[in-house]
């Protein structure tokens, strides 16, 4: 998050610019059988909905996710099963968070049971180019979906 928060602090382009915010992170590999986009139905809908009709029309596969940020559901909500069994709620914040603080929408990208060791080792066997090809083409189209 050091880039993305130094980011948001001193931005190359106006913030009030800036539309949007896909985080890109491990979309060539990953243990699940999903691409995962983790976004908040009010804050990011307009993005969810993008990659989602995107996901429909290229016949891939997609699984919407709600990101954990501390203090944003009620008590209920972190007991029930949807939030225990969701993976992406055992992971640290990524540099979508400095993004969606300063309330520009955000989606964290990325593939189920994706290691979150970032080892440099460890990426050039992991990647694997259908999952790439896969996440590239979905995320290009939501994204020229977004331009119009």
């Amino acid at each position: 998050e050091i880039g993305s928060g130094y980011y948001v602090a001193n931005p190359i382009h106006p913030l009030e610019n800036t539309i949007a915010m896909l985080q890109l992170d491990a979309i060539g590999g990953g243990k699940g059988y999903y691409l995962e986009a983790s976004g908040d139905r009010d804050e990011e809908g307009a993005l969810l909905y993008s990659i989602q009709k995107a996901s429909e029309l290229l016949e891939t596969r997609l699984q919407t996710t709600i990101p954990d940020t501390p203090g944003s559901r009620e008590a209920d909500w972190l007991f029930s099963p949807d939030y225990l069994f969701n993976s992406s709620n055992i992971v640290a914040n990524s540099d979508d968070v400095p993004f969606r603080e300063t309330g520009i929408p955000s989606l964290l990208l990325r593939w189920q049971k994706t290691s979150e060791e970032n080892l440099p080792d460890a990426f050039a066997d992991e990647v694997l180019p259908e999952r790439l090809e896969a996440a590239g083409k979905t995320i290009t189209l939501a994204l020229m979906m977004l331009a119009r």
